[in-house]
């Protein structure tokens, strides 16, 4: 099943500017996902990092591995229900995080995210971003639900 960027936005809080993800192009749940990202190279970020060769920031490609395990996280929880309001999930903890390659605009990314664990505090993901079949990163994250719930989606 694939899920578009509205549907991604019914299940975790970050938008535009800063949601990443566009698609999720699979997913099962309690299992694993696989995201799409897309970045032309006329995204704000590039202007400064770097002019004249842009390169996607790291912080910006583990958070849309971030945000992609998030999805599954909280999709898997909830299910066909679209929470409201839409929790808040924290990353507890990032491990083994690798680059292996610069990702240079304009691009299209797959995330690959496995849940290895789901507790009632949270969960464990590991998550690999890839670009033509090649490994480009890699990390191992740990969530946790926040007491405080994000806003509401009829405020999102």
């Amino acid at each position: 099943m694939v899920f578009s960027q509205q549907d991604i936005e019914a299940y975790i809080p970050q938008r535009r500017p800063f949601l990443f993800i566009d698609r999720i192009l699979r997913f099962v749940p309690h299992q694993l996902l696989q995201a799409s990202v897309q970045w032309g190279g006329d995204e704000a970020i590039f202007a400064g990092h770097f002019p004249g060769r842009p390169i996607l920031p790291g912080v910006i490609l583990l958070e849309a591995m971030l945000q992609t395990a998030n999805f599954g996280l909280v999709k898997s929880h909830y299910g066909d229900l679209r929470p409201d309001p839409i929790p808040l999930v924290l990353v507890g903890m990032v491990k083994r995080l690798r680059f292996f390659s610069p990702v240079l605009p304009p691009v299209s990314v797959l995330i690959l995210a496995r849940q290895h664990k789901v507790i009632k505090a949270g969960g464990i993901f590991s998550a690999v971003a890839s670009l033509n079949e090649a490994k480009v990163a890699e990390a191992e994250v740990y969530f946790s639900w926040s007491p405080t719930p994000s806003v509401s989606s009829s405020q999102a």
